[in-house]
Parts: structure tokens; C-alpha cells; sequence
């Protein structure tokens, strides 16, 4: 259930005309809840958990390109869960702690990307409209 307070920022985002990339953090392991493969890659109302986060990514007008930043051991698995994806869809070896991951993504960015939203793939209470409310702006470093 998205909070009443949020829904005015994302109507406000749904009037923009900003495209974004989008970057998935799905290199977790499910150690910490006893799980013996990526949390991700466990069932959740019949389909595994990442199949819903990317169905909503896939399915917001706003995003452009996708990102999934994780571990080879989990690559193929995660992968197989995409049908001819309609946009996009890249493959972004992450790295052996959750910032080094995120370093990774952001590296991995097309070079025109403007607008990045990063977030975790158990996500899977979001919706097209959420994904769009919580748009970062991130721009290469100058050199």
C-alpha cells in the first residue's frame, strides 16, 4: 500500500516528460532469511519475486532502459524470467558489497542517461505510477 503523502509527488511525476534508466539491485544471496539460492529467485504468488518487480518496470511508460545489477551465479535464473522484454533489458555485473554494486550500475549507465532510478528488485509492491515518483538525477562526472 503506497502512503497518502506519496501519491501527491507521484501525480506530480506522472506530468513529466522525462524518460529514465533504470537500475535493479538483484545481487542479493537470501543468507539472511535462510534461503539457499537469491532471495529473488523464490516463488511469490507463483511467479518468483523479481518476475513482479520487472513486469512493473516494463510495464511504466517512463522507463526507458533496464538495468539488473547482480551476481553471475544468478544471471541465467533471472534472465530466463524476461519474455521479449518491450524495452531494454541489460545485464550489469555487480560487485562484492552492495555499494560496490551500485558503482557498478552507475558505470554501466548509457551515456545519455539523465534520470537513473536504483532500486532494490523485492520491491514488489510498486507500481508504474511509484516508479516514476521516485526518480533521481544523476550526471556523469565532469573531467
Amino acid at each position: 500500500m503506497v502512503r497518502a503523502d506519496c501519491m501527491e509527488v507521484v501525480y506530480a511525476c506522472l506530468g513529466q516528460e522525462s524518460i529514465v534508466h533504470l537500475l535493479i539491485a538483484a545481487a542479493g544471496s537470501g543468507r539472511r532469511m535462510g534461503a539457499d539460492r537469491n532471495k529473488l529467485l523464490l516463488p511469490l504468488a507463483g511467479r518468483p519475486v523479481i518476475a513482479w518487480t520487472l513486469e512493473a518496470a516494463l510495464r511504466s511508460e517512463r522507463i526507458e532502459w533496464i538495468g539488473i545489477v547482480g551476481q553471475e551465479v544468478d544471471r541465467e535464473a533471472i534472465l530466463a524470467v524476461l519474455d521479449a522484454p518491450s524495452k531494454p533489458v541489460h545485464w550489469i555485473q555487480g560487485g562484492s558489497t552492495r555499494q560496490e554494486s551500485v558503482l557498478c550500475g552507475l558505470a554501466g549507465l548509457p551515456e545519455q542517461a539523465r534520470h537513473v532510478l536504483f532500486m532494490t528488485a523485492h520491491a514488489v509492491w510498486l507500481n508504474r505510477s511509484c516508479l516514476i515518483a521516485v526518480q533521481l538525477w544523476w550526471r556523469p562526472a565532469r573531467r
